[in-house]
C-alpha cells in the first residue's frame, strides 16, 4: 500500500561505497523491500549483492573507505516522505534508467499482533 516513512540517520556501506539514508522502523516499507527481493529471486535473477534494508542511495563515495563520521552530524529530522509507487532502475554506467514503474494500490497491512501483559 502507499505509506509514509522518515529518515533516522545517514550511512556510508563500504563494499558498495554508497551514502544511504536509513528509515525508522517501517514494517510497510520493509514489506516492500522483502517483496521486490523475493519477486526477483523468483525470476531466476541473482543480485551481485543482495540489499534487504530498505534504503534511499543519496551518493556514491570510493568504495571500502573508513568510517565516516561526518554523516553523524548531518540532521534527519525531516518530514514524511510519502511513497506511492516504485521504479524499476538500469544503471548502464554513470546514471540510472527508469525502466519501469508500478504504483503501490494495495490494502494496508494488518496491525502487529498484540499480546496482553501476563502481570
Amino acid at each position: 500500500p502507499p505509506h509514509v516513512w522518515s529518515i533516522e540517520r545517514l550511512a556510508y556501506w563500504p563494499q558498495s561505497g554508497a551514502v544511504v539514508a536509513l528509515p525508522h522502523p517501517c514494517p510497510t516499507l520493509q514489506a516492500l523491500c522483502d517483496a521486490a527481493r523475493d519477486a526477483v529471486r523468483r525470476c531466476g535473477i541473482v543480485p551481485a549483492q543482495a540489499t534487504t534494508q530498505p534504503h534511499l542511495t543519496l551518493a556514491y563515495l570510493d568504495k571500502h573507505l573508513g568510517p565516516q563520521p561526518w554523516l553523524d552530524r548531518i540532521a534527519c529530522a525531516t518530514g514524511p516522505l510519502a511513497v506511492d509507487g516504485f521504479e524499476l532502475l538500469f544503471n548502464p554506467g554513470g546514471r540510472y534508467d527508469a525502466l519501469a514503474h508500478w504504483p503501490l494500490s494495495g490494502a494496508p497491512l494488518p496491525p502487529p499482533p498484540h499480546q496482553a501483559a501476563l502481570f
